[in-house]
């Protein structure tokens, strides 16, 4: 590497790391306030709520976090490109939001389950707003994550006192996502006023053409993270349909703590995807040392899981308190989502998506989620919690093993 390329991605680590350190530090904040001051059913509400956002989220976001990274990246000199990708694929994901927004009123209409808290969907419509019109993938295609990191820390720092001064009492808890929203928003505007102000980045005149090449190229990425969903996402859905409200506030606090500790390491891994997107890409190809960090990568997570299994429950009970003790056994049987998990996605997104093997990744990751939702069904239905952890790990392994099928065939270097 040269000693520039070295600079970039030292900074973009730094930023991020930044960035998820606030989205390790807040939930870590909020979870055992929400537990202890609303109660674990009315927080496994809260949590069965938001899984069904982030499922629409994935639909907003189109795998665009991935595919318009990489167009970034690869024309970030090209202003005039650039330009062009952000106006199309704003606009895509606004009506996205919209159609979203419809959809989720029609589901009230149908589920009365969920129309008895319609009040806490209501209120979270600003999320997906909020997230249509943030375009988090453009800074970091120009390793310009600073200025967000910025925005990121106002907005959360908003929300969560917001929802600290508000959110006392157990009627209060609909009011939850209202503050998410607002931090969104805010989130999304202030992103849309630096690329303007600060980045002299103009939106352009929308075009039908440009914005069906940029579905179509960011298709099978997509269907890769609504695959990903299914064991990732699914888990918590699914136990509130086969178990009960409290069942999931458990599951839920515990499964937020896991991917808390998973955002210390995703910074890396995200400053990583343009920088080997141009290596894997260019002349270097697969000599350009993916492989080597790899090799450093997977050692690094293995000895922090390791070190979590063995202090990780004592802090878990001092943290949300001895009423998660019968619960410990599922945190454990989570912690190796923090080895393996971290590994698909380095091996996965970072090195199949940016050799092109999109399709293959695709298949690997649906023949996953579908194998964990069945996993997940039967499992919950008769070990709840307890199941779902089991078959959230398991499906962790079952893609590790189709990745690393794939991709050892195309590294020279042995990982």
């Amino acid at each position: 590497m040269k000693n520039d390329e070295i600079k970039i991605v030292i900074k973009n680590f730094i930023s991020l790391s930044s960035l998820n350190l606030l989205s390790f530090i807040f939930p870590l904040i909020l979870i055992p306030y929400l537990t202890r001051n609303i109660g674990v059913e009315l927080y496994g509400q809260y949590v069965f709520a938001f899984s069904i956002f982030q499922y629409c989220l994935l639909l907003i976001n189109f795998g665009f976090d991935y595919s318009a990274t990489k167009l970034i990246s690869i024309n970030r000199d090209n202003k005039p490109m650039v330009s062009d990708i952000l106006t199309n694929i704003t606009l895509i994901r606004i009506i996205f939001a919209f159609f979203t927004c419809i959809l989720l009123v029609l589901v009230f209409v149908f589920f009365p389950k969920l129309s008895n808290n319609k009040l806490l969907y209501l209120f979270g419509f600003g999320i997906l707003w909020g997230q249509a019109i943030t375009p988090f993938w453009l800074f970091q295609g120009l390793e310009k994550m600073g200025y967000i990191t910025i925005i990121n820390f106002l907005t959360r720092t908003i929300s969560t006192v917001l929802i600290i001064l508000f959110i006392q009492y157990p009627p209060d808890f609909y009011l939850i996502n209202l503050f998410h929203s607002i931090g969104f928003l805010i989130s999304g505007l202030a992103s849309l006023f630096l690329i303007n102000s600060y980045l002299k980045i103009k939106f352009s005149k929308p075009s039908l053409s440009k914005m069906k090449f940029y579905l179509i190229d960011s298709w099978h990425i997509f269907l890769s993270t609504i695959s990903v969903s299914f064991y990732r996402e699914a888990n918590i859905i699914i136990l509130g349909l086969t178990t009960n409200y409290a069942v999931v506030g458990q599951y839920g606090a515990i499964e937020k703590v896991i991917k808390a500790m998973q955002s210390l390491m995703e910074p890396l891994s995200k400053a990583l995807f343009p920088f080997f997107g141009r290596k894997l890409n260019s002349s270097e190809g697969i000599d350009s040392g993916f492989g080597k960090f790899g090799k450093v990568y997977g050692v690094l997570l293995l000895v922090l899981t390791c070190m979590l299994y063995f202090i990780g429950p004592y802090f878990l009970i001092w943290y949300l308190g001895k009423s998660f003790i019968n619960v410990i056994i599922v945190f454990q049987i989570l912690l190796p989502v923090l080895f393996f998990g971290g590994l698909n996605y380095y091996l996965g997104i970072i090195g199949l998506i940016n050799l092109g093997f999109n399709k293959y990744f695709l298949k690997a990751v649906f023949i996953t989620g579908i194998t964990s939702v069945f996993l997940c069904y039967f499992l919950s239905r008769f070990y709840g919690s307890i199941g779902a952890a089991i078959a959230m790990i398991s499906s962790e392994i079952i893609l590790f093993l189709l990745i690393l099928r794939k991709i050892k065939s195309y590294l020279t270097i042995k990982l």
